[in-house]
């Protein structure tokens, strides 16, 4: 995974900049979270150094940037926790990979057994941080979840995703990202029809 100081395609031969090295200054912006508005404040050079778009935003021409504050509405106040524990330890929360602890979408990854077809985990807190990433330009924290998302359904076995997962992330995400690939050829792979339910079967005519 991605860890502060390391180089990475973040900026192009460039350095994260760190607290050891003293590169990491003292400037703050406001990231305000949700419905809500719930405030967090970030290292303005370590966020715009990982995503393009927080860079455009505080150090372009928009007012986001004269202000040192932005908005994001839709972004649950987990998925941003979990980005920040990334952003500033280099590593993923454990809990992201078999919890949905958002705070909404709970009828989605709620499933307790796999007796039906499906995975019985499904890792809805990295799928929705996956989306976060996707949309706010992170390329590093995409890689990363990508390699946990893969670890999760590699030991799940046999499982694979259900319609309603699949949908949910074609419905958030563009066909030709790597997630929506991924669970796409998993599906192709490992899809046994005798294991639906009734659930699954009907979800099958309405493919995302």
């Amino acid at each position: 995974m991605s860890a502060n100081g390391k180089e990475i395609t973040g900026k192009k031969n460039e350095t994260a900049p760190s607290f050891h090295d003293g590169t990491l200054a003292n400037t703050f912006v406001t990231i305000k979270i949700g419905r809500k508005r719930r405030k967090f404040q970030v290292h303005k050079h370590l966020i715009c150094f990982y995503s393009p778009y927080f860079d455009a935003a505080f150090n372009g021409t928009f007012k986001e940037g004269e202000v040192g504050a932005l908005e994001l509405a839709k972004v649950t106040k987990s998925s941003f926790r979990s980005f920040l524990d990334w952003l500033y330890f280099g590593r993923l929360p454990e809990y992201i990979l078999y919890h949905d602890e958002s705070g909404d979408d709970q009828s989605i990854g709620k499933k307790e057994t796999g007796e039906d077809g499906g995975n019985p985990y499904y890792p809805m807190s990295a799928y929705k941080l996956y989306v976060f990433a996707d949309r706010y330009n992170v390329p590093e924290l995409r890689k990363d979840l990508m390699e946990v998302i893969r670890s999760v359904w590699k030991a799940e076995g046999e499982y694979y995703p259900s319609n309603e997962e699949t949908t949910w992330l074609f419905n958030a995400l563009p066909e030709s990202s790597a997630l929506c690939t991924f669970m796409v050829d998993l599906y192709a792979y490992r899809f046994e029809p005798t294991w639906d339910n009734d659930v699954e079967i009907k979800a099958r005519s309405q493919p995302p």
